[in-house]
């Protein structure tokens, strides 16, 4: 038994997450009912042609990307 309710919800939640990994320029390579896989771009082009309102926005050239772990939430 599923609920209709929880199926919107789902749909809102991966479309939501679909809307945010195009924005990151991920391609979406599969998808089969709750599971999806993404791939990465292997170059900057498409985050470099990207409108700068865009978020998420990009981390400046001088950001370490291994910082984020040691910074509070």
């Amino acid at each position: 038994w599923r609920d209709v309710n929880s199926d919107n919800i789902i749909f809102v939640l991966l479309t939501e997450m679909e809307n945010l990994t195009a924005r990151m320029c991920w391609e979406l390579v599969r998808k089969e009912g709750y599971i999806a896989i993404w791939r990465k771009p292997v170059n900057n082009s498409c985050y470099l042609d990207r409108d700068s309102a865009v978020h998420p926005p990009l981390c400046e050239s001088n950001d370490d990307p291994d910082d984020v772990w040691y910074d509070l939430l």
